[in-house]
């Protein structure tokens, strides 16, 4: 049986003529999945970065933000367009506001 993510990227490389975002966490994105997104043009993944390392494992669990980082690297060694998505709390606001922080992910963004 096929997995959820080959069933979305299946319908997402059938149907070039809308861009699909993909929202994921890092976990899964192995060199076959970031070849596989990153050789279609209406993909584009969304990494989750709830803020810089010690904030981010904090909500999210420890080494997640270190996957999230990997996933992100993956897709900027294949030159992929990426985002990535962050959900704004009083906890975080202040961190994920910070230049510190943008620049960070503008680091680790494809150039």
């Amino acid at each position: 049986m096929p997995s959820a993510r080959d069933i979305t990227l299946g319908i997402s490389e059938r149907n070039q003529k809308v861009a699909t975002i993909i929202c994921t966490n890092g976990d899964f994105v192995d060199e076959k999945a970031a070849d596989r997104i990153a050789s279609s043009r209406s993909i584009v993944p969304f990494i989750s970065i709830d803020g810089l390392r010690d904030l981010h494992d904090k909500r999210r669990g420890e080494g997640s933000y270190d996957n999230a980082l990997k996933a992100m690297g993956r897709f900027k060694e294949r030159k992929a367009m990426i985002g990535y998505s962050t959900t704004i709390t009083s906890e975080n606001f202040r961190e994920v506001s910070s230049e510190r922080f943008m620049d960070e992910m503008v680091k680790i963004a494809p150039s």
